[in-house]
């Protein structure tokens, strides 16, 4: 599917509620130039920073830095497994049944796992094929281990966890009739979310919107326009609870929005970004020096306090009372046992807005599995409808179901804090990243819903358009991606590529034709791309007027112009890595300021000024504190 804008289209209603939000109250309007590139280049998990920290170039073809993660095969189908942390690798062992083989030394860490994979994929490939698919999701999921079913779309519509959550949808159409719909991707305790009407017969409204455009002037806002307003969601403050990266980054794109973001965090067990080990080349790992955890917290303040104590959980609810947001995305149940559900932290602060980002949901009969974001594309037919045609399905290259779930949660801030501005009411959403996810798939449930059928997996090509695809060009691993989508564009490449003739070929004059002929088509282009370096080929079709653009790695990024000139990376001055390049903010503003405001924290970074000029203690108590490990 359209992933790219889907992503695009998000990351724009986020923007635009939050511009929304701060026009309610001043009154001042927004022009907001968002990159859909932009924002793409700032989801790629940990590949750009590898460049910008390592000097090295991530490939599709080299292996996780974790393992096990993939598909595997099973009885009667496949499956996803990943394990990230050390207890999830025992607890799988303890599964298989102890074998003596996961005793060995190569075997003893993550990093050894990873190193011997292939060997390790062997022995896993083994024990999994005695199994079928639904016994095993259940069996590792009774033991928080990270398995996942690889879904089709009939399988998809089937699931009872969807269903309990009231994910599909029925709506009458005047000419489908009655059809089953993708739902909501978050659960909201105020019940905004829904379809109010089918998708509209061609020009059907037209006469009722004309009736209702006014012929006088817009109507203005109550509050005049200030001369210098601050950013969308400056004076916002978020208490962020979240790690990894689903939560992360949705707090993030708060920060880059201007709130005042607060990360929560302990040394007693350090956010798992913080331990990646990516320090920049020449230095020792630390706690501040992960490419990972500097890239997703930009921004931020950081808060150290350790929940474990009374003390500590009394200090994060003091921090609450002062708060606008909470965002979580603990397992379900953990913000509940710590005794700040929100009902609770209804009671101390009734206009509070609270996010809670789970795997699979706060609510439903499988709201207690473990799900990681790699495992959300195999679980929502994202996997199944992903790879080349004949071939098995395939993992997506980065972990897509976090920072969707990420930027899902921001999109449901920003329309909560614009509604609270005309309610005085909070909102409680449960953001499930399968729920989130699986409405990224219209065109493949579509065509179930509406023909019983799913679309076969065609790798880079378009069901409509013709050529499509990425093409191999000059150099060693070097591509390209062509699209024509019109007659147009079609006679340009055929002049562009110095065959006029082909616009004529009975094989190629109309699309379908063209889809009918595909193969040979796309040896055609690839015949031209092959002599041209993958940015003179861009060129060239891109001055006739042919979408074109070449595959780009972390290095390609770090060094395009395009993407400098407008000020997309961040190059700040951290305490302890030095002045790094990070991928910034993808939305450039018009009427307010525009850039990353501070790097990522170091870890307690602004627990003395969060304790003294919010919560108002004084220096000795804050030393105390220090010293009875609640502020560690």
């Amino acid at each position: 599917g359209q992933q790219c804008d889907f992503q695009g289209g998000l990351a724009g209603a986020m923007t635009s509620l939050a511009a929304y939000q701060r026009t309610l109250e001043t009154g001042q309007g927004e022009h907001i130039d968002l990159s859909v590139q932009s924002y793409i280049a700032s989801i790629l998990e940990q590949n750009f920073v590898y460049y910008t920290y390592l000097n090295r170039v991530a490939s599709r073809l080299g292996r996780r830095q974790l393992y096990p993660w993939g598909i595997f095969q099973c009885q009667d189908g496949l499956i996803f497994l990943i394990t990230a942390e050390e207890d999830q690798w025992q607890r799988l062992v303890e599964l298989m049944g102890n074998p003596e083989w996961a005793s060995w030394e190569i075997f003893q860490d993550i990093y050894n796992r990873s190193k011997n994979h292939d060997v390790l994929k062997m022995y896993l490939e083994e024990w999994m094929s005695g199994w079928k698919v639904e016994d095993l999701f259940r069996a590792g999921q009774e033991l928080r281990i990270c398995f996942a079913p690889m879904l089709s779309m009939p399988l998809l519509a089937k699931q009872d966890q969807l269903i309990a959550r009231n994910f599909f949808v029925d709506v009458e159409h005047p000419r489908a009739g009655k059809l089953t719909y993708l739902g909501p991707p978050y659960q909201l305790k105020e019940p905004w979310w829904q379809i109010r009407r089918p998708a509209p017969l061609l020009g059907e409204h037209t006469s009722e919107v004309l009736a209702e455009v006014p012929n006088d002037s817009p109507s203005s806002f109550s509050s005049s326009p200030t001369s210098h307003p601050g950013l969308p969601l400056e004076g916002v403050r978020v208490a962020d609870f979240t790690w990894v990266w689903a939560g992360p980054h949705g707090a993030m794109q708060l920060a880059h929005l201007g709130a005042e973001v607060i990360k929560i965090e302990s040394a007693v067990h350090t956010d798992m970004t913080r331990r990646v080990r990516l320090p920049p080349t020449g230095m020792k790992h630390g706690p501040n020096r992960s490419g990972v955890f500097n890239q997703w917290s930009q921004g931020k303040k950081s808060f150290q306090l350790n929940m474990g104590t009374p003390k500590g959980l009394e200090l994060a609810t003091e921090l609450i009372k002062t708060c606008d947001v909470v965002m979580d995305n603990f397992a379900t149940g953990v913000m509940e046992n710590l005794g700040l559900s929100y009902e609770e932290l209804t009671q101390i602060n009734p206009s509070i807005i609270v996010t809670s980002i789970s795997g699979y949901g706060h609510s439903g009969p499988q709201k207690n599995y473990m799900g990681y974001g790699p495992a959300i594309a195999p679980l929502t037919g994202v996997s199944a409808l992903t790879g080349h045609p004949g071939g098995p399905p395939q993992e997506l290259g980065i972990s897509y179901g976090d920072p969707n779930g990420g930027i899902n949660a921001a999109v449901a801030i920003c329309a909560a804090l614009a509604s609270r501005k005309r309610t005085g009411k909070g909102q409680y959403m449960d953001v499930s990243l399968w729920d989130a996810m699986a409405v990224l798939v219209p065109e493949g449930w579509m065509d179930y819903a509406m023909n019983g059928t799913e679309p076969q997996r065609m790798g880079n090509r378009d069901p409509l358009m013709a050529p499509h695809n990425c093409y191999r060009c000059e150099g060693d691993d070097e591509w390209v991606s062509i699209a024509c989508g019109t007659e147009e564009e079609w006679c340009t490449l055929c002049e562009t590529i110095g065959q006029p003739h082909l616009a004529g070929d009975a094989r190629f004059q109309t699309a379908a034709d063209r889809k009918a002929n595909e193969d040979a088509l796309d040896q055609i282009v690839t015949d031209w791309t092959l002599r041209y370096a993958k940015w003179d080929a861009t060129k060239l079709l891109q001055a006739a007027g042919v979408a074109a653009f070449p595959s780009m790695n972390s290095q390609d990024l770090a060094e395009d112009i395009h993407l400098n000139e407008r000020g997309f990376f961040a190059r700040l001055e951290h305490p302890e890595v030095g002045t790094r390049m990070h991928a910034g903010i993808p939305w450039i503003l018009t009427e307010s300021s525009n850039g990353v405001r501070s790097p990522a924290p170091l870890l307690g970074q602004h627990t003395d000024e969060i304790m003294r000029d919010i919560l108002g203690y004084g220096d000795e108590d804050i030393a105390r504190l220090k010293e009875d490990k609640i502020l560690y």
